[in-house]
């Protein structure tokens, strides 16, 4: 199985690490529909505190 997940886990738990935090420093208290509504537009996440 060539999952990228199961043979580099670091890479995408950093990136958990930083979306989450992003989204703590934001105040968002719902982090499960922050997190679909932002999979479904970029925009949105570019709106948010800290991301540039």
């Amino acid at each position: 199985d060539a999952s990228r997940i199961r043979r580099n886990p670091g890479i995408f738990a950093r990136l958990r690490s930083f979306t989450l935090n992003i989204l703590r420093k934001n105040k968002i208290t719902n982090v499960s529909e922050a997190l679909y509504d932002n999979a479904l537009c970029l925009d949105n996440v570019m709106k948010y505190n800290g991301v540039l």
